[in-house]
């Protein structure tokens, strides 16, 4: 009866009114022509969420963790790889070029955003390389005159606190925030400590300044290889970007200015420090300058971009390389059809100049009720570890060249009222695909231009009420089978999130269901839950996080991760 009480009673879910990264040009919530799933700081909120690594959980995409919050994480959006995946900042482009095993390394709290929006599908046509999976966008907040407050411990001698801030300054406003994290692991070698730091000046919707600063340093226990447990890890992350908006009747000049900077200092074996130590600085410069004409009969969007990619490693030695694209967007609406076709061309030093096209249509058969149909290219540069990576268990390759795919999907999405349901078919298929190869039965790893690989399958949302389901089915095949592969076929063939936000005699009840099942495994289940009681001024919390204890592994299925996680804390809001 209580499971009835919650499924069917509770909070309104509040859908936001326009989505920015399905398209260049901000589209209605029930009109963008992608699938796109979005998650809210309210979410955030109500659900056992305590990252930003789960706040990206909750939209049913493949995470594959090296351990509890935002330590580290792999992700994987539709069967791709971790490498083939853009995150975003406000929509800046914030990807690692040393490795994308960084890729969640985002100087961001649950503080600072207001949403997450995950389009799945590629987004290379829309955004440039690494897209052939999805990209993940998070948008900061934009609140005002906010000061918050938490505290919490849990296990493991958890700690956390934070700290923000949200104040107008004059015609500007500011925001700030601080938060600290440690434990001593839940295991040998899982210890970690981290620092947040954030902060935000804005100008109306003319001027967006974001600066953010993560340190994390962690036991990194069998991380990168089962022959060398006892490894460890250092990184620091630092991301600023200015982005501006210069309006002239109807056309808009939105140009933005980004650097990011990541120091990443491994050890592989913490017990003796000097047998394989090495450092790596990795620079990245960025501008983007995208000019919107809105006109009758369409909206155009066309433009430039530059980015600087800089690495000094002891590892693999000094690399430097630069990219330049030119992109063009439009969105042309008859009667109930919409047609947005996109074109970029992208420009890599040493590999030439790459088209990659996008187009995706969309008919609305009734004000609920939308289909659409996009099919687009996908492709990927190297990272520098792919090329230049060299140690006791693994060789890069300065040979490779660019791993491309084509992408097809027909979706249809229901929403009335507070009710939302949204459905996807998707086929993609990959050409010479990159990835970690061994011919040693998995002693040593080289990475290898080596096969092709086709996936399919379909994701489904719903959402009504404060009531999240999503479901994701997905089958991969490669040609080449003779060889043992690290992360190509790494997927969940059946993957479903079940979270429910309800109000029950004055506390909030918030249980939320993983069940998750590989091609070749047994499935397993994950429930986690978050109790919250509001006391004037404060809120009180209470997390279980995997309350049955499951036993399970993450990244390649060696990484294992916690059992039951108690903890509990505080937080202030006025």
């Amino acid at each position: 009866m209580l499971m009835i009480y919650l499924l069917i009673s509770g909070q309104v879910y509040q859908f936001p009114p326009i989505v920015v990264t399905g398209s260049r040009f901000p589209t209605s919530f029930s009109d963008f022509l992608r699938t796109v799933s979005v998650v809210t700081r309210e979410e955030a909120e109500n659900f056992p969420v305590t990252s930003v690594t789960d706040l990206v959980g909750l939209t049913s995409v493949q995470l594959d963790r090296r351990g509890p919050f935002d330590i580290q994480s792999d992700l994987s959006i539709r069967g791709s790889t971790f490498e083939q995946v853009i995150i975003m900042v406000d929509g800046v482009k914030i990807n690692d070029y040393q490795t994308g095993h960084h890729i969640m390394d985002i100087p961001l709290t649950l503080f600072d955003i207001d949403r997450v929006e995950v389009l799945r599908g590629v987004g290379s046509g829309l955004y440039g390389p690494n897209g052939l999976g999805g990209v993940v966008n998070f948008i900061t907040k934009k609140e005002r005159g906010r000061v918050a407050v938490t505290a919490s411990y849990g296990e493991h001698d958890l700690k956390e606190g934070g700290f923000s801030i949200s104040q107008p300054i004059g015609k500007f406003h500011s925001s700030a925030s601080i938060l600290r994290r440690s434990s001593d692991g839940y295991r040998e070698n899982t210890d970690f400590g981290q620092w947040f730091l954030t902060s935000k000046l804005s100008y109306k919707d003319n001027l967006n300044i974001i600066t953010g600063y993560k340190d994390n340093d962690f036991g990194a226990y069998e991380f990168y290889s089962t022959k060398y447990p006892n490894q460890k890890e250092y990184t620091r992350t630092f991301f600023s970007s200015c982005q501006t908006n210069i309006q002239y009747r109807m056309m808009f000049l939105r140009p933005n200015f980004a650097y990011r900077y990541h120091y990443d200092d491994y050890l592989l074996d913490r017990s003796d420090p000097e047998f394989y130590h090495n450092t790596h600085n990795s620079y990245t410069y960025s501008t983007e300058l995208p000019l919107f004409f809105y006109l009758p009969f369409a909206e155009v969007a066309v433009g430039g971009e530059y980015e600087s990619q800089r690495l000094n490693s002891t590892a693999l030695g000094d690399h430097q390389r630069s990219r330049t694209g030119l992109f063009c967007e439009s969105r042309v609406a008859i009667k109930n059809l919409t047609i947005n076709p996109s074109l970029r061309g992208d420009h890599y030093d040493g590999y030439g100049w790459e088209p990659i096209p996008c187009l995706s249509l969309g008919y609305k058969f009734a004000p609920f009720l939308n289909l659409h149909l996009t099919v687009g290219k996908g492709y990927r540069i190297p990272t520098f570890t792919d090329l230049y990576y060299e140690s006791p268990t693994n060789l890069g390759n300065p040979d490779l060249k660019p791993e491309y795919c084509t992408s097809y999907e027909a979706g249809a999405r229901y929403l009335v009222g507070e009710f939302l349901c949204d459905l996807s078919l998707f086929m993609r298929t990959g050409r010479s695909l990159i990835s970690w190869v061994s011919r040693d039965s998995g002693a040593t790893w080289q990475a290898e231009n080596y096969t092709e690989a086709d996936f399919q399958g379909g994701d489904l949302t719903i959402l009504y009420k404060g009531l999240r389901i999503g479901y994701s089915y997905l089958t991969g095949e490669k040609k080449e089978k003779g060889l043992l592969d690290a992360y190509l076929l790494d997927y969940y063939e059946h993957k479903i999130l079940v979270a429910v936000s309800r109000d029950l005699f004055g506390f909030g009840i918030s249980p939320m269901i993983h069940y998750r099942k590989r091609p070749d495994g047994d499935g397993f289940y994950l429930c986690d839950l978050r109790i919250t009681r509001p006391v004037d001024p404060i809120d009180l919390c209470f997390d279980v996080k995997n309350i049955f204890d499951a036993e399970y592994y993450e990244t390649g299925r060696r990484i294992l991760m916690p059992g039951r996680w108690l903890m509990c804390g505080v937080r202030l809001s006025i």
